[in-house]
């Protein structure tokens, strides 16, 4: 009994850790004030896009997304973010 309990609070102590971890490595500016890596942002509790940056260019795959949390728009940027295709998706308002 005493193993397992001790196991169960070694996983979450573990997991807790790992989440933690995380969230910390994203928003990161750089010693130059350059976005770097994963950001996210939240307006009142709600995340309003998420996306990668690399020296303050965003890379990858951009989302945005409604106030209910549906996706609004999705937009993938290349060519150093010169070029991007955006896809835009029509709130339905349920839920």
């Amino acid at each position: 009994m005493r193993t397992s309990s001790l196991t169960l609070i070694t996983f979450f102590l573990l997991l807790n850790f790992c989440f933690s971890s995380s969230l910390s490595a994203q928003n990161k500016v750089d010693e130059n004030g350059l976005k770097q890596g994963k950001w996210t942002k939240y307006q009142n509790n709600k995340k309003v896009y998420e996306g990668w940056f690399e020296n303050d260019i965003p890379v990858g795959t951009f989302r945005y997304y409604y106030p209910n949390g549906h996706l609004k728009i999705e937009t993938t940027f290349s060519d150093q973010g010169r070029l991007n295709r955006t896809k835009l998706f029509f709130n339905d308002n349920k839920s």
